[in-house]
């Protein structure tokens, strides 16, 4: 019975371990993501853009009085 106990012990503290860890390394990968981030959001305002000037250009070779 004590070797279970001593195994869940031991089981514990490597877990609280690998918990302090990647709660030490998790603002190093956020900082890391939000450049990405940022240029993700930029490409998708030019698409965004490009897209709202070619559905223009087919409204406007659908219907020439605008």
């Amino acid at each position: 019975m004590q070797d279970l106990i001593d195994t869940f012990g031991i089981m514990g503290f490597l877990f609280g371990l690998a918990i302090i860890a990647l709660w030490t390394l998790l603002p190093f990968a956020v900082f890391g993501v939000k450049s990405r981030l940022d240029d993700l959001i930029a490409e998708s305002r030019r698409t965004n853009n490009q897209l709202t000037r070619l559905i223009d250009a087919v409204n406007e070779s659908r219907d020439p009085t605008k």
